[in-house]
């Protein structure tokens, strides 16, 4: 990250700090040139050409005041073109005597008709303060008549980050300035402050310093957390604080709140305000796994790093907000990209229902021992982005056909229940935004208020795909308002699913709606249909659950119904507590859970649906393991680098796409690392799964804003092989007709890499290029880890870890899972906390690194891994049962290595040789794959390849 010290806008007459001699140059602000961004553009031509032998005889300045220090990173950056091939040359300098250039910033530049941007980092060999040019350009070298154009000017001081150095003694006092105050020691990075000071009622107050030297200017980072709020100031300035939110979560470790703080070089000081809670009093604080968060908007310029592949501009009709088509990515039929060539197209009649064998395989009734992968999308219809509301039955029919040459053969259908009660398009506003609370819940399928419009297309949508062998899930319910025109819902749904029989009976006139009425394009109801597959009854339902959430406190009132008035309140902390409160507020919540899955079991025993029923499919924790064992399969979401909303920075940064309260006032922060990582998603993922059922990944993505996205497509083709997971769904859609405002933050149309982890999954997945595991491990959750605290905690990285290796997943029934080649029963649990959208496991790293090892030996005693796999846990490789994926979490490098399918992801320069594909050296992240476009034939026989770098 960086701090903007000053930045030159090519906006209004003047534009102050920019010098330039008017009898060699002449400068205008451009009145037709635009960068590809579209900002405006300053525009240069050489009246009088300068001394070609000494460059700075013309010097154009962009002079501003500044404080440097010796030892600081800075950079300035600007995009740049010209009218003609010339040389031009940069650098920052003092802007007064002695004139000195600041560290190695100079820089030579080709200039030519193509914009490119100029970004140069130095660091300073000197202090300074005053007038500084950065940059200085050179014009001397210019013909007369030369012109060049530039955008902004950006000058910027680099975030130096430095490990976290405190003191490990604090001091504890009444006051600020730590007046008779007493030194303390936190342990396990925890201060009690109950024992130290005694809780008397809540928001005492006390304050911590700490004094430590930093051995150089720049950042640091540190974790906090506090029962129940806390402020955080560095020499003098507020950092950061929770005194309006409270903690959020009850966890309290150092991962509930991580912020990067300045420091100077020398001492430095910290004063953390603490204020009680209602019950407790502590401070947590130290080390946390570093996170490298954008903390202010990132502009991604076209030059050395980013080059783009097509910048046709894309106008919007800012009354309709229409966009144009993206016929550039349409699929053309007979082409290579003609997925449907390489994978079979479904006869649903023919084939009959959808079913399960022992093993979990999918199969149809009427084609047994065939096997069954579904490849689709999770379908968003309602979006006022993606256009479905305004389609014609014409660009229904082209929908549905480049799915189909898409190779795809399901769809989920997501939010629907929102759609069809009128909520599609643009964002309501106003007095149109409703709670749930203030309206009338319909009770019946009669009293359902169903746009019209949308149900038909709808309905001709699903004609659609089943001409065309596509299958359907649905969710019930996904939406806050449900099936009706509200769009808030302080009564929180999830909750009252529980209990409330007005919600439950909308949830069932919902279900009779989405089943029973006959579609009158098809003349069939989905419940008679086996186009439907399956249903998930309430999207993510234990969101309810979610730690940071105040919306599991609802259940205080029956829980003290059962356990006495004084009971304490109903909470994760409750559930965290290794008390016979703590015990019975388990049992109580594992009773909720088992009357709610009763409710949903019954209405579909009595409806007579014969397909697959889903829920409690977002988080990986036993309550909700518990939760999903009464299902006959399981389904799953999993994100990499999900993002978090945060507060635009800087808030005066001028947004274009922001539409009534769409994304007004916010950014995404986004976390930065690799998801090739020992405790990675897909491998969290993989531990949920039951083995003999049928698993289903209805959501999943790697955050395209994520700077290792190239990983994305490799790794989902390689780990749901391995696995032999039955669906694949990604969110959300990823076949579209029209441009998007923005890119989302996870898959879509204008997405390129969903578009390349569709791809690969067709081929490495679908078609089977990549083989799966022969064997497979089952995790038994025993009773007595359910009725413990750990029943809100989820395996250890040291069992899912076993993804990389072999097929893995839990049974929380079963000591010993028919299906499963071996079962273990875990010894290791892991704390769940919240990060806004998704839930980050915090466990002892050196305890399940342990684990993984024995683990390792204990799959090679059972003749699961073969003798000469090369997996070794201390280096961080692991390599498959089937010999073909080989993964180094040290290197965050993948290789996939069969006959048709084979792959590299790199992130620095090292050879790779597979069998037929050999990759030299790199100079960026990267993964390149090659895939036989021949089913019957490997890479080396095939003469159609396709090459994705």
């Amino acid at each position: 990250s960086a701090e903007t010290l000053k930045e030159w806008k090519f906006e209004g007459d003047k534009v102050s700090g920019l010098s330039y001699p008017s009898e060699k140059i002449s400068f205008r602000i451009s009145p037709d040139v635009k960068t590809p961004e579209g900002e405006p553009c300053g525009e240069f031509t050489v009246k009088s050409a300068g001394d070609t032998k000494v460059p700075w005889s013309t010097q154009i300045n962009f002079s501003s005041k500044q404080k440097i220090s010796a030892g600081t990173k800075y950079r300035y950056s600007f995009q740049v073109r010209a009218d003609r091939d010339v040389k031009l040359s940069s650098s920052c300098l003092q802007g007064e005597s002695p004139w000195k250039t600041i560290g190695n910033s100079g820089k030579s530049l080709l200039l030519n008709t193509d914009w490119q941007t100029v970004s140069v980092e130095f660091t300073a060999n000197f202090d300074c303060e005053g007038a500084v040019r950065s940059p200085m350009l050179m014009a001397g070298t210019l013909p007369q008549g030369a012109k060049f154009w530039m955008g902004s000017v950006k000058f910027e001081k680099l975030t130096n980050f430095l490990p976290l150095a405190l003191n490990p003694e604090w001091k504890l006092s009444r006051t600020p300035d730590g007046a008779e105050g007493k030194i303390v020691k936190f342990e396990n990075n925890t201060l009690d402050l109950v024992k130290l000071c005694g809780l008397a009622k809540e928001k005492n107050t006390v304050y911590l310093s700490n004094e430590f030297e930093s051995p150089a200017d720049g950042m640091m980072q540190v974790g906090c957390a506090a029962d129940y709020w806390f402020e955080f100031s560095v020499n003098g300035e507020k950092i950061y604080d929770t005194l309006e939110t409270g903690n959020k979560v009850n966890t309290y470790q150092p991962t509930d709140h991580v912020f990067n703080f300045p420091v100077e070089k020398g001492k430095n000081r910290i004063v953390v305000k603490v204020l009680s809670g209602s019950g407790g009093w502590k401070f947590v604080c130290g080390k946390v796994p570093f996170r490298e968060k954008t903390n202010q908007i990132v502009r991604i310029q076209r030059g050395k790093e980013w080059r783009p592949v097509k910048m046709d501009k894309v106008s919007w009709n800012k009354r309709t907000l229409r966009a144009p088509r993206i016929d550039l990515f349409k699929r053309i039929p007979g082409t290579a990209l003609d997925l449907s060539q390489y994978v079979k197209k479904y006869d649903i009649d023919r084939n009959g229902r959808l079913k399960a064998d022992a093993n979990g395989e999918l199969y149809f009734e009427n084609v047994p021992g065939e096997k069954v992968r579904l490849r689709g999308f999770n379908f968003t219809p309602g979006s006022w982005d993606h256009r479905f509301f305004t389609f014609s039955k014409t660009e229904i029919e082209e929908f549905a056909e480049q799915i189909r040459l898409a190779g795809m053969n399901i769809l989920r259908f997501h939010f629907l229940d929102r759609c069809l009660a009128g909520g599609s398009g643009f964002p309501k506003q106003g007095k149109d935004r409703k709670d749930i609370a203030e309206i009338h819940i319909p009770q019946s399928v009669d009293e359902l208020k169903i746009d019209s419009a949308f149900a038909d297309r709808y309905y001709y949508l699903l004609k659609c795909l089943r001409e065309r062998g596509v299958y359907v899930m649905l969710d019930i319910f996904t939406s806050r308002g449900l099936m009706t025109e509200a769009v808030n819902a302080k009564d929180y749904p999830r909750f009252q699913m529980f209990d409330n029989p007005v919600y439950q009976k909308h949830w069932k006139a919902a279900f009779d709606f989405l089943l029973k009425k006959p579609n009158p394009y098809t003349g069939k109801a989905l419940i008679d249909d086996p186009q439907l597959i399956g249903i998930t009854f309430f999207n993510e339902q234990e969101h309810l659950f979610n730690p940071n959430s105040p919306e599991n406190k609802r259940f205080t009132t029956e829980w003290r119904k059962v356990r006495g008035a004084s009971a304490p309140e109903f909470n994760f902390t409750l559930l965290r507590s290794d008390s016979p409160d703590g015990a019975a507020a388990r049992e109580f919540l594992r009773g909720k859970i088992r009357k709610m899955n009763e409710f949903y079991l019954g209405v579909v025993r009595e409806s007579g649906f014969k397909g697959f029923v889903t829920n409690w499919d977002m988080f990986m924790r036993g309550l909700e393991g518990d939760a999903r064992a009464d299902f006959n399969a399981v389904a799953m979401h999993t994100y990499h680098a999900h993002p978090n909303s945060a507060k635009l920075s800087p808030a005066d940064f001028k947004q274009r796409l922001a539409y009534g309260g769409w994304l007004r006032g916010t950014m995404a922060n986004v976390v930065q690392s690799s998801s090739i990582d020992l405790n990675n998603y897909i491998g969290r993922a993989a531990t949920t799964r039951v083995l003999g059922k049928p698993f289903f990944m209805t959501e999943y993505s790697h955050c395209p804003q994520n700077r290792y996205i190239q990983e994305y497509p490799v790794m989902w083709t390689a780990f749901a092989s391995l696995q032999d997971w039955q669906i694949l769904t990604p969110h959300a859609n990823t076949v579209g007709l029209y441009y998007r405002p923005q890119m989302a933050a996870f898959d879509e149309a204008i997405n390129r890499f969903a578009s390349m982890s569709s791809l690969f999954t067709a081929f490495g997945w679908q078609r089977g290029d990549i083989r799966s595991a022969e064997h497979s491990v089952s995790f038994h959750v025993p009773e007595s880890v359910l009725k413990s605290p750990l029943y809100i905690g989820a395996i250890g990285s040291g069992y899912n870890a076993l993804s990389m290796l072999t097929r893995i997943g839990s049974d929380y029934r079963n000591a010993k899972n028919p299906a499963a080649t071996l079962n273990i029963e875990p010894e290791s649990f892991v704390g769940a906390t919240s990060m806004g959208m998704y839930v980050v496991l915090n466990e002892e790293k050196e305890k399940n690194f342990r684990i993984l090892r024995d683990q390792v030996e204990n799959l090679r005693r059972n003749n699961i891994l073969p003798a000469g796999n090369r997996t070794n846990v201390n280096a961080g490789i692991f390599e498959s049962e089937t010999g073909e994926i080989c993964t180094n979490v040290q290197k965050h490098t993948l290789t996939v290595n069969t006959p048709r399918f084979q792959s590299v992801v790199l992130k620095t320069s090292e050879p790779v040789v597979l069998n037929d594909l050999a990759v030299q050296s790199v100079s960026t992240p990267v993964s390149i794959t090659a895939i036989s476009l021949e089913n019957d034939k490997s890479i080396a026989e095939s003469k159609h390849l396709l090459l994705c770098v």
